[in-house]
């Protein structure tokens, strides 16, 4: 996932607009304005994310980094070849990107792809990096500076062991295994356990685990997702704190208060997280009682199926992006600027079946088409977004 920092802790990922005719409804963009450096520092060199409006290839970063305390040093290239199957990935998620996302991730300092985990630099030698390994080593982060350099790096794990078709030999997942693997990565880190070995041989009852069921999600949206959603963290920062600032400003008064009423989210007042760094699968306070909390409690005590039902109601009630958005604030904020993109790049219908008690297929989106109160939430950041 992407961060500010100010902390020694590392963090997860993660875990980041077409003409669609008369179905396009235009929203407002309320995006951030970055502020560009001081008079008396001298302005940086140009990004070298991009040429001309153009990804340029993306390098591997070297081994070891990782982004820790001050958050002033920037990551370093390793010169090994990128897999040219990686790269065509790559462009071809920018080319599918919405006109100001790939303004966004033109501005960027760099974007890397982190063998993190892998015994060399082929998508083969990752075999033993779980999902919950490729969230943590796909991140994104803001520097400690006045000019907001923000970097990226994906995972290389993100290619692994995945069924390619024409011919390829290296491919991410489409969107919805992608997507299916990241919720189930979350409910093991919830529950603390290994939800998917235990479904492999629990019989009586069988444990039925949720899944993604996505119309046009290939696998370009997949490397777009987690592009968007690791940008999303790099931009709530950028949104809310001023680099270096011990507290969020802005939280009131962003999109007229409609994503973070009053400055608070779900009553309580949005602050900078602790040690300024969020890990996949971090629960922020909740309201009590909040399905997120029943949730957890009911996945530690093995109750699944009550487990599953208050999964079931997150995505049912309309306020949310996914599950994750319902962890944290900031999860809220980013998973949503993610929809952003992918329902800009094309992305028509996304339901998540769940078995609590009973089986339930719930819509995030559904023919452009979104709940009211996500919606309102949508219209904070982009005109390019068909969603409506």
């Amino acid at each position: 996932m992407s961060r500010d920092p100010a902390s020694t802790k590392p963090g997860l990922p993660a875990r980041g607009g077409r003409t669609l005719g008369k179905l396009i409804a235009l929203l407002s963009i309320l995006g951030v304005v970055t502020l560009v450096g001081f008079a008396c520092v001298p302005p940086p060199p140009p990004p070298q994310v991009c040429t001309n409006g153009v990804l340029n290839p993306v390098p591997f970063l070297k081994a070891g980094f990782y982004p820790m305390e001050p958050y002033d040093q920037s990551p370093e290239i390793d010169p090994t070849s990128v897999n040219p199957a990686i790269q065509s990935d790559l462009a071809a998620a920018f080319q599918a990107a919405p006109p100001f996302f790939k303004a966004q991730l033109c501005g960027l300092r760099g974007i890397y792809i982190n063998p993190t985990g892998c015994t060399g630099y082929d998508p083969s030698s990752c075999a033993n990096l779980s999902d919950s390994n490729i969230a943590e080593d796909t991140w994104g982060f803001r520097a400690r500076n006045a000019t907001r350099d923000g970097y990226i790096a994906i995972s290389l794990g993100l290619w692994k062991n995945n069924i390619c078709q024409g011919g390829q030999t290296v491919c991410v997942a489409p969107l919805q295994i992608y997507e299916t693997r990241r919720l189930l990565a979350l409910l093991d880190l919830t529950a603390e356990r290994n939800l998917q070995s235990l479904a492999a041989v629990q019989r009586n009852p069988p444990l039925n685990l949720p899944a993604y069921a996505i119309a046009s999600g290939g696998p370009t949206l997949t490397v777009l997702a987690a592009l968007a959603h690791e940008y999303g963290h790099i931009l709530w920062w950028n949104t809310f704190v001023e680099p270096g600032a011990p507290q969020v400003s802005n939280t009131a008064a962003f999109c007229d208060g409609r994503f973070y009423p009053g400055g608070a989210w779900q009553g309580i007042p949005v602050a900078v997280p602790e040690r300024r760094w969020v890990h996949f699968g971090d629960i922020a306070p909740q309201p009590p009682g909040s399905d997120v909390e029943q949730l957890r409690n009911f996945l530690r005590a093995g109750n699944y199926s009550e487990a599953f039902e208050h999964l079931h109601l997150i995505y049912a009630n309309g306020r949310w992006a996914s599950a994750l958005a319902a962890f944290s604030p900031m999860e809220d904020f980013v998973e949503t600027y993610e929809l952003v993109v992918l329902t800009s790049a094309g992305l028509r219908k996304s339901a998540v079946t769940t078995y609590g008690r009973a089986r339930y297929s719930d819509s995030v989106v559904r023919d452009l088409t979104v709940p009211p109160f996500l919606r309102t939430k949508l219209q904070c950041f982009a005109s390019a977004s068909p969603a409506r």
